[in-house]
């Protein structure tokens, strides 16, 4: 692996490129990231960022985003527990901004798939969530299970 450079446009991507058939899901998810991108909605333009694949047998990907710690959302509590107890006042899923949400979603009786393009999106009315990472790195996604 070494110093192999990371082609930003992914395996899914590719696939996409040569024919391949990619299942409506992902294909909407491609088309609902790229619009949030062009809509800047990120923080930052990871096009031109350094970003190597490590070596190792797991091949994890970083890349180098200057300026990132200064945009990020600030962390409002410390993280010396895995399970911290709610606080409304501070950043939380449901503050998300609507335009972030790329899906919202929730369990049905017969396991049917319906999407439904042109609603408002809000994180607290619905079960479960898909999210833009706003603080990017590659098609970065959030899924917000329900509780």
């Amino acid at each position: 692996m070494g110093n192999r450079s990371f082609d930003l446009s992914c395996s899914l991507r590719k696939e996409e490129e040569n024919g391949t058939n990619l299942s409506p899901f992902v294909r909407k998810l491609f088309k609902e990231w790229d619009d949030r991108k062009a809509r800047g909605l990120f923080h930052h333009d990871i096009s031109s960022c350094e970003t190597k694949v490590l070596p190792g047998e797991h091949n994890f990907v970083a890349t180098l985003i200057e300026g990132r710690d200064q945009k990020k959302r600030p962390t409002q509590f410390g993280m010396n527990q895995v399970l911290q107890p709610f606080d409304s006042v501070k950043f939380n899923f449901t503050k998300v901004s609507p335009e972030e949400v790329i899906f919202t979603f929730k369990e049905s009786q017969n396991d049917s798939v319906k999407y439904f393009d042109n609603v408002p999106h809000a994180v607290a009315a619905s079960p479960t969530a898909i999210l833009i990472n706003v603080s990017e790195c590659y098609t970065p996604l959030t899924v917000m299970p329900k509780s």
